[in-house]
């Protein structure tokens, strides 16, 4: 995961140029990591796509959603876009023993 600079004049709203995309998918290409997607945040909101989601969210590419109102309450929920639209994709998180073996 590489995070992108959010150049958008609103509070609800995300916009990256394209150099800074550009760029970063070159950094994880070079590092030998394929490009899966995107992911954002809707703070307070939910993980399901909000419609402008639906309207300017790329096909063809993982989107994930993380939300909830604090920090300690989120929820995280995954999709890939085709050209009819987004499937929602399973999602399973390790559990605490998972990741203290992954340590």
């Amino acid at each position: 995961v590489l995070p992108l600079p959010n150049t958008a004049r609103s509070q609800d709203r995300f916009q990256v140029p394209a150099a800074a995309f550009a760029a970063a998918e070159h950094h994880l290409r070079q590092a030998g990591h394929p490009w899966l997607g995107f992911a954002h945040s809707h703070p307070g909101g939910s993980p399901r796509l909000s419609p402008r989601d639906h309207q300017q969210l790329w096909r063809g590419c993982l989107q994930v959603v993380v939300a909830g109102p604090t920090p300690g309450q989120l929820s995280l929920a995954a999709f890939f876009g085709t050209a009819a639209g987004f499937e929602a994709l399973p999602i399973e998180l390790p559990t605490a023993r998972a990741r203290e073996a992954l340590s």
